[in-house]
């Protein structure tokens, strides 16, 4: 069944300044300010809220109408939208305005300064909710031009379609009546907390008040999740916790051309020196030399070189379709054309696929033979491992320095599945206080990041070169144990 989706389309300009703005704004001269900003690059982004709706629904599956307003720039994003299957027909061209244009630049204090030009969009009322021929039930009404919310609300609820209606940041700039027009009728209203406030103290009701006029109310509330208000009471969502991992680095040519993306802006945008994890699996020659070629073009000048698993989707994998089998294979082949400084990957516990100690050693000292400069271990959670490990790896006659793998424990269940599928043991103190708060993944968070701290404090005493942690795109256990080791930065 198609959805209909109403909102903004834009284009976000996205530039970093690489400097501090505070460095360049003279306080008592702020009320005659006159200042310009040199910024290198400049990357456009497709934007709106309409839009990225409606491309989310279409990635799960679904059907969405997108309604809403462009102007001129908008060949690229229209042909963007083709690419990924988001139906153009009911999006309003207008020839005499300009696409909707977000200018963003930040410095290196992440301080913001944007400038929005609203364009096609002040005129999005124009493209009607009643000129839409498709049969739908559900409809969305997400931030856009002032007249087109109001307007496409009123044409949802007038139609008998269940209204969803997500005011987001527009919140500002409706009175408290046209707010509670909102409210009325709305099968869903949906807000993050902050916004929630907003409305409650805006409209002057109570959240009771606000269920009496509206079938259910969705609070989002970040990383702890969400609330489901209705009449029957208030449930907690929680988070979603990730079951299965998939390295975004791993297998297929377009993950590996997402990572040169990512570390290219993560360079270039944010201003830190940014390493490419690159794996051989599922890869030819050519397409390692073409992704090889372009992170040297990107300035970016380190590279882990790692085997990497078959995808979910192919296990059966041959690997001897492959151009490496081994990452050492890999390492010699980087080091024989390119100038990157080289990382690899190795095991305090023993390579999984290795019969022994002495022979994982002997493949180690081949790898860093072939030109690798710094070893990152495996995760682990016992540091007498890696302190045993090393001193191994020295007799073996590997001098490079070997970085501690740390992964503070955040859900008691992934970290088992986690340690399963890695063979690294779990010591019998932490197993002990895993098992005591199991199931409560706040309490499970603190034994992870009090167990992480006390290893990073030991290793780092020892003589550990550094830390790297595997955070699962989870940061916050690892800011924590980062300001308890070093004080908040």
């Amino acid at each position: 069944m198609p959805i209909l989706v109403s909102g903004s389309i834009a284009v976000d300009h996205i530039m970093v300044f690489r400097d501090r703005f505070k460095n360049h704004i003279q306080p008592d001269k702020i009320h005659v300010l006159n200042v310009a900003f040199h910024v290198p690059q400049m990357r456009k982004s497709w934007g709106g809220c309409g839009a990225n709706i409606a491309f989310h629904l279409k990635q799960l599956g679904e059907q969405p109408i997108l309604l809403g307003a462009v102007g001129a720039g908008f060949e690229e994003y229209a042909e963007w939208m083709d690419q990924h299957g988001v139906a153009r027909d009911h999006v309003l061209e207008l020839a005499d305005t300009f696409t909707a244009s977000c200018f963003i630049t930040t410095d290196l204090d992440d301080n913001q300064i944007t400038a929005f030009h609203p364009g096609a969009m002040d005129r999005a009322h124009e493209a009607r909710i009643e000129d839409v021929g498709a049969d739908f039930s559900w409809g969305i009404v997400s931030p856009n031009g002032k007249e087109a919310m109001i307007r496409n609300a009123r044409a949802l609820k007038a139609r008998g379609a269940n209204a969803v209606i997500d005011p987001g940041q527009g919140i500002p700039i409706f009175e408290p009546e046209e707010m509670t027009e909102f409210i009325d009728g709305a099968a869903i209203f949906i807000v993050n907390d902050y916004e929630w406030s907003l409305v409650l103290s805006k409209t002057g009701f109570e959240p009771a008040d606000v269920l009496r006029r509206a079938g259910a109310v969705i609070v989002t509330r970040g990383e702890k999740g969400a609330s489901l208000l209705t009449a029957d009471g208030e449930t907690e969502v929680p988070p979603v916790l990730a079951t299965n991992t998939v390295d975004p680095t791993g297998a297929g040519g377009s993950t590996r051309r997402k990572t040169v993306d990512i570390v290219s802006r993560i360079q270039r945008e944010i201003g830190i020196t940014a390493m490419a994890h690159l794996t051989c699996v599922c890869a030819s020659e050519d397409e390692l030399v073409a992704v090889l070629d372009r992170l040297e073009g990107e300035g970016i000048q380190n590279v882990l070189a790692l085997s990497g698993d078959a995808p979910g989707d192919r296990p059966d994998h041959d690997r001897a379709d492959d151009a490496f089998r081994y990452a050492s294979d890999l390492a010699a082949f980087i080091r024989s054309r390119w100038g990157f400084c080289l990382a690899g990957g190795c095991y305090p516990e023993v390579h999984p696929e290795a019969p022994d100690a002495e022979t994982d050693l002997r493949n180690l000292k081949h790898k860093v033979d072939a030109g690798v400069e710094l070893l990152v271990t495996q995760l682990f959670f016992d540091n007498a491992d890696y302190f045993g490990f090393v001193a191994r790896a020295r007799e073996a006659g590997i001098e490079v320095p070997i970085v501690p793998g740390i992964m503070p424990v955040v859900s008691t269940q992934n970290i088992r599945r986690i340690a399963k599928l890695s063979q690294a043991r779990i010591p019998e103190a932490l197993d002990r206080e895993l098992s005591r708060v199991e199931g409560d993944d706040p309490r499970t968070l603190e034994v992870g990041i009090e167990w992480a701290t006390a290893q990073c404090r030991e290793l780092l005493a020892g003589g550990a070169p550094g830390i790297h942690f595997y955070t699962l795109n989870r940061s916050p256990a690892t800011r924590r144990i980062h300001e308890s080791l070093f004080g908040a930065s």
